[in-house]
């Protein structure tokens, strides 16, 4: 049963035109990356509802902004509980494939929502009409450099989590034949 499954990833690749290693590189690496991303949408959701609770005075409001990156954030959930629930590699990379490109759509909701609808969210800093202290700007670029080097960790800790998880399956395969 194993054997099928190499072989029909084996085959898999090569219709995409990557050798076998590199196609499950590309693989490891897109998982990884949205595990990081959906935990830094946990922050995000997470301290912004403190900064609401600050502001507004509740936890949350069914804001059209709020709710656009809550169903981001229920799409990246998933994306990642259908990787875990499709035995098969192949059948797995399919499916994963095609709900990441519908997820993706969301994206594009969830950026421009800021422009598109005017809530209780104070006006774009960076998309006319907001403000915003030039004294700031070195504080900003910190902050970004900080997130993307806290993202690039998280993936980077949880490829390594996958590389140890295939070792223990592979030791436990080993020790089953035997």
């Amino acid at each position: 049963m194993g054997r099928r499954h190499d072989l029909s990833l084996r085959g898999a690749t090569r219709e995409r035109g990557l050798p076998g290693n590199q196609e499950l590189q590309v693989r490891r690496r897109g998982g990884g990356c949205y595990r990081g991303g959906a935990g830094v949408h946990d922050g995000r959701l997470v301290t912004g509802s403190i900064w609401g609770r600050e502001i507004w005075g509740i936890w949350w409001t069914w804001d059209a902004r709020l709710t656009s990156a809550l169903v981001c954030w229920l799409l990246y959930a998933g994306y990642l509980m259908l990787r875990k629930a499709i035995e098969e590699p192949t059948e797995r990379a399919t499916f994963a494939a095609v709900f990441s490109i519908f997820a993706f759509m969301d994206v594009p909701i969830v950026v421009f929502s800021i422009k598109w609808w005017r809530t209780q969210h104070p006006a774009p800093v960076f998309w006319a009409g907001g403000s915003f202290p030039p004294d700031w700007t070195k504080h900003l670029l910190w902050n970004m450099a900080a997130m993307m080097l806290l993202g690039i960790v998280m993936v980077a800790v949880r490829l390594r989590q996958e590389e140890a998880q295939r070792e223990i399956d592979s030791l436990r395969r080993v020790a089953h034949a035997q």
